[in-house]
């Protein structure tokens, strides 16, 4: 899952050219949506959008930042290193880190049936139980990886990269 939400505002001193996220606890950034520097939108690119831009020098050059890009899941880096301190602001995709123990309640709120439909499917499929039913278990598998397509879908529409799902035809 993934939640969109504003990022707490970064003081940045002057000269640092790569700018450390500080997400809540169990969750990373996983995209920057919109960016601004001292309440100047900058535009977010990829890197190798800006070496077709900027050239290759992009990465040493000073100024009053105008673009950005997530080099990773940890950081943004600023283009044009700024020459003096600001205030960035952003707003990102998070998603949970792979320790995560909890589940953000709105997404829960959203996804009650669906994560219900997973979970059963899970255990209506066990073997050697007196609860096994594996008719049961695939009419609640389908539930939930249909929940799967249409949520990705959403995604795709609105606010993330996530892959398309492929199903192959036999015809």
């Amino acid at each position: 899952w993934l939640i969109n939400a504003d990022h707490t505002p970064i003081a940045v001193a002057a000269n640092t050219p790569a700018v450390a996220f500080v997400p809540p606890p169990d969750l990373i950034v996983c995209h920057v949506l919109e960016a601004w520097w001292n309440e100047e939108a900058l535009t977010v690119r990829m890197p190798g959008e800006l070496n077709n831009t900027f050239g290759p020098r992009w990465t040493v050059a000073t100024g009053t930042p105008s673009d950005a890009t997530q080099t990773n899941d940890r950081e943004l880096r600023l283009v044009r290193i700024p020459t003096i301190a600001g205030t960035l602001n952003m707003r990102v995709a998070y998603k949970p880190t792979r320790d995560a123990v909890g589940i953000e309640e709105r997404v829960y709120e959203d996804h009650l049936e669906d994560i219900a439909a997973g979970a059963l499917a899970r255990q209506l499929v066990m073997t050697g139980v007196p609860w096994a039913n594996a008719q049961l278990g695939a009419f609640h598998l389908g539930k939930f990886e249909d929940a799967i397509v249409k949520t990705r879908h959403s995604v795709q529409k609105g606010f993330g990269r996530a892959r398309p799902r492929v199903v192959r035809n036999d015809f």
